[in-house]
């Protein structure tokens, strides 16, 4: 609390683990609630809030700590977007009532709750768009966290995935399958979608319009994107890549 000196907490040379406790009211020399120097740094609960900063000096930015990740966070409550040390998995959810960011094993956020599966979204969002209900607003479904699939993600309403910089992958086939006529997915924020065996984005039926991201296909032969049938995909940002191929186009 409160220190003027330096960081709340130091560490260098080694391991350190946050389990618990709280970081707060920091003002110190590098401004911030932990300062690292050469140490792998892990955070599963405790909260670190109204620092000037969550970290101070890391291997990012000023020591090579190499052959280790630097900083892990699991767990707990922060003042500041703590998204780039998320570790695998590990999702970030803002709390607009307190005005902190709070860690969730969920991987998906639609309509201010959080969901482990993209179907439990899905079924959430046909629940509350039965027919003869008409909503304004197309659904957002934002990605959380990097994470692996075992199931593509078969998308049969409208809706826009907010990919919100992150990484899904499948390892044993498509990655997304979008099967409805009529229905219109936009897919945006800069994130990446890959399949290591199969096509990453698999358009039977209905309109895709791609704003932006990275569709990765690890097959040498194979197909980031494949339409067939009565699917259709726009592509609209020049910084878009579907496997060598960079948008915009049809």
């Amino acid at each position: 609390n409160s220190n003027r000196n330096g960081t709340a907490i130091y560490a260098r040379n080694g391991i350190m683990q946050m389990n618990g406790g709280s970081i707060h009211n920091n003002y110190g020399r590098n401004f911030a609630g932990v300062g690292v120097g050469y140490v792998a740094l892990t955070i599963t609960g405790g909260s670190i809030v109204n620092n000037q900063n969550v970290l101070g000096n890391t291997a990012e930015s000023e020591h090579d700590l190499t052959g280790i990740d630097s900083t892990k966070i699991t767990g707990g409550t922060f003042t500041q977007d703590v998204s780039a040390y998320l570790a695998p998995n590990t999702g970030l959810v803002y709390d607009e009532a307190n005005g902190t960011y709070g860690t969730t094993e969920d991987l998906y956020e639609y309509n201010r709750k959080t969901y482990k599966t993209f179907a439990e979204v899905l079924a959430a969002i046909k629940a509350e768009n039965k027919p003869g209900f008409i909503n304004a607003s197309t659904p957002v479904v934002k990605v959380l966290a990097d994470h692996k699939i075992d199931k593509f993600l078969e998308i049969d309403v409208s809706l826009t995935l907010d990919l919100n910089g992150q990484t899904i992958t499948r390892d044993d086939g498509t990655a997304i399958y979008v099967n409805k006529d009529g229905i219109t997915v936009t897919i945006k924020g800069e994130g990446t979608v890959e399949s290591k065996t199969r096509e990453v984005l698999y358009v039977n039926a209905g309109t895709v319009k791609v704003e932006n991201g990275t569709f990765k296909s690890h097959v040498a032969d194979g197909h980031a994107v494949y339409v067939i049938n009565n699917g259709k995909v726009e592509i609209y940002d020049i910084g878009t890549t579907i496997g060598s191929h960079t948008g915009p186009g049809t």
